[in-house]
């Protein structure tokens, strides 16, 4: 099984959101999406599709989640988990980073 590293992975901004993949399709897996993700205070992701499942751990602040319509609070520690096909919003919950 191959290692990704977050040092190695590329990384783009959108609208208060820094993400770096670490497991997707492009990076050998072929289920299960994983990427780290930064969002800036107040940041606001506009609803949308996802294409697979995807796993979001949460390091520090608190980040909102609507997943499928149901709301979500997570904070340091806690893992959203995101089923193939629903509808995501997130949204930075915290006055940080």
């Amino acid at each position: 099984m191959p290692l990704f590293t977050l040092a190695g992975a590329p990384g783009f901004d959108r609208g208060g959101f820094a993400f770096r993949p670490l497991a997707v399709l492009s990076r050998c897996s072929t289920e299960l999406a994983v990427r780290s993700l930064e969002l800036a205070p107040g940041a606001q992701s506009e609803p949308h599709h996802m294409d697979r499942e995807e796993a979001f751990v949460v390091l520090n602040g608190e980040v909102s989640a609507s997943i499928a319509g149901k709301e979500v609070l997570a904070g340091p520690g806690d893992a959203v988990i995101v089923p193939a096909r629903s509808v995501l919003r997130l949204h930075n919950a915290s006055t940080h980073a």
